[in-house]
């Protein structure tokens, strides 16, 4: 299948449809990227010596994002 012929197809599933899309995709290339690994890594150790959010921090955080 060509690019243009997906491109075809994504043009036709809905918002959701396409969001989940491009999650994946966005997964697909982080899942093999040692910059984006080690990234991870140290925001975990990050959050392991006390550096977290609060929920009502967090639920702000998540509120803002959903208004874009």
């Amino acid at each position: 299948m060509s690019i243009a012929e997906l491109k075809e197809q994504i043009v036709e599933l809905l918002a959701g449809e396409r969001l989940k899309l491009a999650t994946f995709l966005e997964e697909l290339e982080e899942k093999d990227d040692p910059l984006f690994r080690q990234t991870l890594i140290q925001r975990m150790k990050a959050m392991d010596k006390g550096n977290k959010v609060s929920m009502d921090v967090f639920e702000q955080l998540h509120q803002n994002l959903n208004t874009r």
